[in-house]
């Protein structure tokens, strides 16, 4: 298949640009840390290694040395969280680190469980933004605020410096170039409940709820939740995970993939 066959083309009306900003500030995934399993002393120097200070505070420095050990939970892959820690134990060879990698939901209950059964064994956490409510809601993790986070954008910290984010997700609109012609390409979020797309149109991810909140900052909750209704109308293809979804739009399984 040629190369050119494939385009992915994002949604370039006025509404759709503000909506794709608004995910960029909701799809996010932050660091959040157990209120009583570390201190703050091992936390500030694993968030000064990540962000590639190089001289933090002597004091954070003995202080991490006198406790010996981190504990990383994580979604992230593994082979990029044993690239961090690795470079981490590099850095700090007298704090030991401990990896534990799962999916969002089966860490979420993890953690959860164990905290009800009195054992908190993690020190830092990174996952998806829908991971905190639920821990803040069972005072599991406290405030941090790192020297590099006054340069981020507000709506990527979270209000008291409970989470902040280090990686988003942008939601984009690809196109199957031999399927749809250029003037027929969905250039607004309306444009996706045309006829033509109805049936088997358009691939959708199963776990795609980040798209409610950022439609829902962007336009209302109220318009948002109508969009996705109408939406979920046209009948999509909903399949989990997005590589195999897109491969197959490529292969021309469906015209429109989000």
């Amino acid at each position: 298949m040629e190369k050119r066959a494939w385009k992915a083309r994002a949604l370039v009306d006025r509404e759709a640009s503000l909506a794709v900003d608004n995910v960029r500030g909701t799809l996010r995934y932050g660091l959040t840390v157990v209120s009583c399993a570390i201190t703050a002393a091992l936390f500030m120097l694993f968030a000064a290694s990540l962000s590639g200070q190089e001289r933090p505070d002597s004091r954070i420095v003995q202080g991490a040395e006198k406790e010996g050990k981190l504990v990383w939970w994580t979604t992230t892959n593994i082979d990029l969280s044993q690239r961090i820690l690795e470079r981490f134990e590099k850095k700090y060879p007298f704090v030991k680190t401990e990896l534990f990698r799962a999916g969002r939901g089966p860490l979420l209950n993890k953690i959860l469980a164990e905290a009800l059964a009195g054992r908190h064994a993690w020190d830092v956490l990174s996952g998806s933004g829908e991971m905190y409510s639920p821990l803040a809601e069972k005072k599991l993790v406290t405030p941090y605020r790192s020297a590099e986070s006054k340069a981020y954008d507000a709506s990527m910290i979270g209000r008291d410096g409970e989470w902040i984010a280090y990686h988003t997700n942008t939601y984009v609109l690809g196109v199957n170039a031999r399927l749809v012609k250029s003037e027929r390409t969905p250039r607004s979020y309306e444009a996706l409940l045309d006829a033509n797309w109805k049936d088997g149109k358009i691939s959708l991810d199963s776990d795609a709820y980040p798209i409610l909140i950022g439609l829902s900052q962007a336009w209302g909750k109220g318009k948002a939740v109508n969009f996705l209704r109408r939406l979920a109308a046209q009948n999509p293809v909903v399949k989990r995970g997005n590589d195999e979804r897109v491969q197959l739009t490529a292969a021309g399984e469906y015209p429109l993939v989000i």
